[in-house]
């Protein structure tokens, strides 16, 4: 999961061991700051799932490479 917010930020959460569907866990994975102001928007490529794209109050998209080590 990735979220993005007026804090400049976006975070990518993974799924923890013990999750379920009554009661998702997550852990914070990575944090980024941007600099597109507000993060508006954050959206994962449909094919590839290392790549995650983001669009803020600066007015353009960005492309982020995130892979999990």
């Amino acid at each position: 999961i990735a979220s993005g917010g007026g804090d400049n930020r976006i975070q990518v959460y993974r799924e923890v061991m013990g999750s379920t569907s009554d009661s998702p866990k997550f852990a914070l994975d990575a944090a980024v700051n941007t600099l597109h102001g507000d993060v508006n928007s954050v959206c994962w490529h449909p094919w590839d799932g290392s790549i995650l794209c983001s669009g803020g109050d600066d007015g353009k998209v960005q492309l982020w490479n995130f892979q999990q080590s």
